[in-house]
C-alpha cells in the first residue's frame, strides 16, 4: 500500500465510465452524509485536507463511496460518487 504526503492511500484504479448509477442509492447515501456533515464528522481541516468518506455496500463486493477530497463540499451530486465493482488488496487495485 502506498501513502502520499497527504496521508491518502493510492491504488491502481481501473475506471469504467459506462457503469450506471442508481440515483436512489446516491440520494439515500447523501441523506446520511448530510447528517454526518452537519455533526462535523465529514468536512475539511483549515489546510484543505478533507476527512470522512462515507460508503454503502451494495451486492457482493460492490459498494458506493464518496470521492476523494469531497469533505469540504456540503451537498454532493452524483459526480462526487463512484461505484466500486471489484478490488484486490494483494495487488493494490480496484475497478470502479
Amino acid at each position: 500500500m502506498m501513502t502520499n504526503e497527504t496521508g491518502s492511500v493510492k491504488y491502481e484504479c481501473i475506471w469504467d465510465e459506462t457503469i450506471p448509477f442508481v440515483l436512489r442509492q446516491i440520494n439515500d447515501l447523501n441523506n446520511h452524509r448530510a447528517k454526518l456533515y452537519s455533526l462535523g464528522f465529514i468536512g475539511a481541516y483549515e489546510n484543505g485536507i478533507g476527512y470522512g468518506n462515507i460508503s454503502v455496500r451494495l451486492e457482493d463486493k460492490l459498494f458506493l463511496i464518496t470521492g476523494t477530497s469531497t469533505g469540504h463540499i456540503e451537498t454532493l451530486g452524483k459526480e462526487h460518487y463512484t461505484k466500486v465493482t471489484s478490488y484486490n488488496f494483494e495487488q493494490n487495485k480496484l475497478s470502479c
